[in-house]
This record gives structure tokens, C-alpha cells and sequence, in this order.
């Protein structure tokens, strides 16, 4: 089915959200890949579908890949990342951080990902706790990396950020993480 009459008369949009993966390698206490998990459907996005979007791609400023699932589980992300640039996005992501290499953070920034956003949800051993399969220091030593290299090369991109889910359990610790992120290459 031709969809492009619906497209045509959408307005310009700030940014669209795309789950393009509900895998993932955390059991974060407070997803409900993990409260649900005997339900959960466990998918990748087909190319297929990604590419019906395209035409909304070229309506819109930021395309961010992410959802309940962590993008990097899709052995696609990249190839949808660059069909997002090709349409004239800007390209964000969200991510645990646990596959991410130096290879893939290199790649991030060749790429030109604009936005890294890295998941915490504490500022010691209970980040690893909350999002079990996660490590606070992994994560801390991908935005390291993505620095260094941004750093060698001369590049902009991409802006890394810390997405912090703050538990009310956590409230104590929350005071440390300006402390903990200091020097690590962080945009936010």
C-alpha cells in the first residue's frame, strides 16, 4: 500500500521515537521487558517497515532510536541510522551501554550519531543493582571513549548524555552524580 498521500499532509515534526529492537541485555527492576517478561515479545524491526517511514523521516528534525529494547541488540542499527541521515535527520539514540566497544564507539563517531544518550540509574553499586546486566563503570567507559576518539579526530558528534532514572530509592546517592560524571566526556 502506497502511503505517501497520508505522509504528504503530515506537518514538520520536532523529533519521532523508533523502537527498532525490544531486545535487550539489562533486567532493569522498573522495565517492563523485566515486570513482563513472561509476556514480553522479544522483536527487530524488519527493514521493510523502517523503510515505510522514510517519508515521515524527510517531515522530521530528529529521529531517536530507542524504546524498551536497547537499538544496539538490532544488528541494523547503523544501516538505519545512515537511511535516517540520508532522509535529512539528525539521528539519537539511547542505549545501556553493555555491547557498545571501541570499534562501535568509533564508529558511532564516524557516523555522525548526533546523540548518545547512556542509561544510569545510580551512582555506585545500585545502578548495577536496579539495572541488573549493567555495569555503572561500562557505561562511564563508553562516554570516555567516545571522547577520546571525538578528541582525536576533531569531531563534534555525537553528544553523549546520561539518561538518569531517578528511584526514590536512590534519592540519597543522587547528590554524587555531578562527582561521578565529572571528567568523562558528557554534553548533559
Amino acid at each position: 500500500m502506497n502511503w505517501g498521500w497520508l505522509f504528504a499532509r503530515l506537518p514538520r515534526m520536532d523529533w519521532l521515537q523508533i523502537e527498532i529492537s525490544t531486545d535487550c541485555t539489562a533486567a532493569c527492576c522498573y522495565c517492563p521487558r523485566t515486570v513482563y517478561q513472561d509476556r514480553w515479545l522479544t522483536r527487530h524491526m524488519e527493514e521493510g517497515l523502517y523503510r515505510r517511514l522514510l517519508p515521515v523521516f524527510k517531515k522530521t528534525r530528529l529521529v531517536h532510536l530507542q524504546g524498551w529494547g536497547d537499538p544496539f541488540t538490532h544488528p541494523q542499527f547503523f544501516h538505519f541510522a545512515r537511511l535516517a541521515k540520508r532522509a535529512g535527520c539528525q539521528v539519537g539514540t539511547t542505549s545501556n551501554g553493555m555491547l557498545i566497544n571501541e570499534q562501535m564507539c568509533a564508529q558511532l563517531v564516524e557516523e555522525r550519531i548526533d546523540t548518545i544518550g547512556l542509561s544510569l540509574a545510580g551512582t555506585g553499586l545500585e545502578n548495577d543493582a536496579y539495572r541488573r546486566g549493567t555495569r555503572l563503570e561500562k557505561v562511564l567507559s563508553v562516554a570516555e571513549c567516545i571522547q577520546q576518539i571525538k578528541q582525536r579526530t576533531g569531531a563534534d558528534r555525537p553528544h553523549v548524555h546520561v539518561a538518569y532514572m531517578l528511584l526514590k530509592s536512590g534519592r540519597a546517592t543522587v547528590g554524587r552524580l555531578s562527582e561521578v560524571l565529572r571528567g568523562r566526556g558528557l554534553d548533559q
